[in-house]
């Protein structure tokens, strides 16, 4: 058990740690040379240290400021509350999944803790919601699990099998509607529950549906072509420059214009490009940690 869960911290630390730590650390500078101090950016180095190990979203989450508030608008930091999330569900993951390797009944087991952990989560969502504590339904790992977990459990069921039994079509023309309506009708202050359970299931169905599809569908032969593989590289870099590179327009020169937002949208490919090619894929596998024992990795 604490083999395998030492490999996944691993391979988690190789994986998030290194384009991070760089995107903090530039940010941070850039920061301190173009944002002046106000009001707008009280908090905002703070939540940048606590993204630092993976604690962004608690920050976030006692700041009394939700997501959709001005200071939020103007924080560089804002958007690493999900990878605070993510990050602290897979300190959970592997003592969740490790039944599911070992097959036989621990695949039912681990199916079982996924429901009802995700059963909870909700129920978490649903008590925070009913209780006007948004900040912490929308930012806290409890209420967010669910959403986490539909991903495992969809994995579980394509990997024994079960997805090719659904009526493929039918499954996606009903994923679709749901993703439609989870898009246009989701409001600000009912996230993640209620109005996050249409978007959750419409892009589980789609996922499920592509999964089971022939090669030869357009839309997946699409989705694996060279330059979707390439956009699907970049995924992690994007989200880490994407928001720092709006707020620092924000600061500087504005975002408002359609040709500032093209400028937003090349400068943060740039960059992600660069954030991949330079930090995320070479040091990871560089001999100095490639080569060095998952304990060592992740001390």
């Amino acid at each position: 058990a604490w083999a395998f869960a030492a490999r996944f911290y691993a391979r988690r630390v190789r994986r998030i740690l290194p384009a991070l730590l760089f995107c903090l650390a530039c940010t941070a500078m850039l920061c301190v040379l173009f944002v002046p101090p106000a009001w707008l950016n009280e908090g905002s180095a703070r939540t940048g240290l606590f993204a630092m190990f993976g604690l962004g979203n608690f920050e976030l989450a006692g700041s009394g400021n939700d997501y959709f508030s001005p200071r939020v608008d103007f924080n560089p930091y804002t958007h690493t509350w999900s990878l605070g999330v993510e990050e602290q569900f897979y300190l959970l993951f592997p003592l969740l999944f490790l039944p599911w390797l070992r097959g036989g009944r621990g695949r039912k087991a681990s199916v079982a803790v996924f429901v009802v952990a995700g059963l909870a989560s909700i129920g978490a969502a649903a008590w925070w919601h009913a209780h006007g504590d948004q900040l912490r339904a929308f930012y806290l790992l409890p209420s967010r699990f669910w959403q986490l977990a539909a991903g495992v459990l969809l994995y579980q069921a394509f990997a024994a099998g079960l997805l090719a039994r659904v009526p493929r079509l039918a499954l996606l023309a009903v994923s679709i509607l749901l993703l439609g309506v989870g898009i246009l009708a989701t409001r600000e202050a009912h996230a993640p529950w209620p109005d996050g359970l249409a978007s959750v299931l419409g892009t589980g169905g789609i996922i499920a549906a592509l999964l089971v599809a022939p090669a030869s569908n357009p839309a997946v032969r699409l989705l694996s072509s060279r330059p979707m593989r390439y956009i699907g590289f970049l995924s992690y870099s994007l989200y880490l420059w994407h928001w720092p590179v709006i707020v620092l327009m924000r600061w500087t020169t504005g975002i408002d214009a359609p040709w500032q937002k093209l400028v937003a949208l090349a400068a943060s490919s740039a960059l992600a490009a660069f954030s991949y090619h330079c930090i995320e894929t070479p040091l990871p596998r560089g001999r100095w940690v490639a080569n060095r024992k998952p304990a060592s990795v992740i001390a």
